[in-house]
């Protein structure tokens, strides 16, 4: 994995004080391949970038809110689980659908934690 390009390109899409025309100009393809590779990699070190993915669930780009919440399957604090509940509220159906599986992972540690699911007011995130 390419760690350092990856918080790179995190970090130049996250910063503020870039316009949003120059943001939204970017091509965040590369970042999807990274953040996809990510996804894949232990908990420890997607752990690592988990103050950037925090940001970037909150991107205008619903491909990488999508990737960003699924790199946060596991997440054990309190401001990765808030991420993942507020993602379920996403209005894109791929950024719920990856909520959902990264909270099924977290809940692993604490089933409790599914019910943030399980009882959730849309019928696509009960699922």
């Amino acid at each position: 994995m390419r760690d350092l390009e990856l918080w790179r390109l995190l970090r130049q899409r996250l910063d503020a004080s870039v316009s949003r025309e120059d943001a939204a100009a970017r091509d965040p393809r590369r970042l999807l391949t990274l953040l996809e590779e990510l996804a894949k990699a232990d908990l420890r070190t997607r752990g690592i970038f988990a103050g950037l993915l925090l940001g970037l669930c909150q991107d205008p780009d619903g491909q990488l809110r999508e990737a960003a919440v699924a790199c946060l399957g596991g997440a054990r604090g309190h401001r990765g689980l808030r991420a993942l509940v507020s993602a379920l509220d996403d209005a894109d159906e791929g950024v719920r659908r990856a909520a959902v599986a990264s909270l099924v992972e977290t809940s692993r540690a604490e089933p409790a934690r599914l019910a943030h699911a399980a009882f959730h007011p849309r019928a696509d995130v009960r699922r």
